[in-house]
């Protein structure tokens, strides 16, 4: 017996929102000069859980996509990576991108997979890069 995991897909998309809500919330709240580490935590649980809520439903390239955002906050948070000003913008450039995504979803619209890798790739070296300046 198979279970239908679309019936849940609501659920999903209301649980993505809210994540990215309290994501972009906090990004809009971090102090550059005086990080608090819990506003950190907070964003880095919302990308932790919309890539395990898109992973455990199929939706492999959003999964993917918050992974990479994933990877990086918890840099922040183990002080790896530096919070500065750009990083903060490009950051919420990308909460921005992974909402439209969410909404395409939600809508069942199909999302363009080759347009994500490759906004996950620039994403990815845009924070490299900024990280190294």
């Amino acid at each position: 017996m198979s279970i239908d995991l679309s019936q849940f897909h609501e659920v999903l998309f209301e649980e993505c929102f809210e994540c990215l809500d309290a994501m972009e919330s906090g990004l809009v709240s971090l102090d550059v000069e005086q990080v608090d580490l819990e506003t950190v935590n907070t964003i880095f649980r919302g990308a932790h859980t919309i890539k395990g809520g898109c992973a455990t439903f199929g939706f492999t390239a959003a999964a993917d996509y918050a992974l990479a955002l994933e990877t990086h906050l918890n840099e922040m948070r183990s002080g790896t990576t530096k919070v500065t000003q750009p990083i903060k913008d490009i950051l919420l450039s990308a909460v921005d991108f992974l909402r439209s995504v969410v909404t395409e979803m939600q809508s069942k619209q199909d999302v363009n997979e080759a347009n994500m890798q490759k906004h996950k790739q620039g994403l990815e070296a845009e924070l490299i890069r900024l990280n190294q300046v």
